[in-house]
């Protein structure tokens, strides 16, 4: 397992605060305080990435988010010390995995963190093992093939991202029955975070994009009000 932490920040004191967090779990922080260095750090063996949104610009996370996303399949962490709904939504739509406020206990990051890597190396693990004649799997009459943490349907991509895969499955190994976001949050997040009923409608609403012959009539994962999520047996995948 990689070992190495990207942190991207210009608060000493959050990294050696961390650090410490980390060394007690056997992993290493590596600590950056220019963005673009990013991209050069992260071909040497790192697990996973944490974003220090006080430590650049938001035009400059926005391009720097995207291309890692893009090109590394690893956990990205972004840290913010408040909330903003229009900022966390497009950094979710750029498929980060999650968006801190804080303070928070340095354990919780890295238990978050060391979550997230065991997700990501379990999924691996899956498509790894499995040859490409037997990587097809098929939610009732929903026939897919997993390859290296997308969807593919009919020769085309659908391209879901870990987070997205595991609440799809949640939906899908529970068939016909209303899931609440509480249920949602715990399949794929494993813990309690703030503004979670708008996060797991980020995702939701993703997933429709990739699955749904129209996200805005969605016949698949159907939105049940006051309550949460459906995914609904009685459709037809589009074409």
């Amino acid at each position: 397992m990689k070992k190495n932490i990207l942190l991207m920040t210009k608060q000493l004191s959050l990294f050696m605060s961390l650090n410490t967090a980390f060394n007690d779990e056997g992993f290493f922080v590596v600590n950056t305080t220019d963005g673009e260095k990013c991209t050069d750090l992260l071909n040497k063996d790192v697990a996973s990435l944490i974003w220090d949104m006080n430590s650049e610009t938001w035009t400059e996370t926005l391009k720097i988010i995207k291309f890692v996303r893009n090109n590394f399949t690893i956990p990205i962490m972004i840290l913010a010390d408040e909330s903003n709904i229009k900022n966390e939504e497009k950094l979710f739509q750029l498929n980060i995995d999650d968006f801190i406020i804080i303070p928070i206990h340095d354990r919780e990051i890295v238990m978050i963190i060391t979550q997230r890597i065991w997700t990501y190396n379990t999924l691996h693990r899956i498509v790894s093992k499995k040859g490409s004649n037997e990587e097809e799997i098929n939610f009732n009459e929903l026939p897919i093939k997993l390859t290296n943490y997308s969807l593919q349907h009919n020769d085309k991509t659908l391209g879901l991202t870990p987070k997205e895969y595991k609440l799809l499955m949640y939906l899908a190994s529970h068939p016909n029955q209303v899931i609440s976001r509480e249920q949602l949050l715990q399949s794929a997040w494993g813990y309690d975070i703030s503004g979670t009923s708008r996060i797991i409608d980020i995702h939701i609403s993703h997933i429709r994009d990739k699955i749904e012959k129209d996200p805005g009539n969605p016949q698949i994962i159907k939105t049940i009000r006051g309550f949460g999520y459906l995914f609904s047996t009685d459709y037809r995948i589009y074409e």
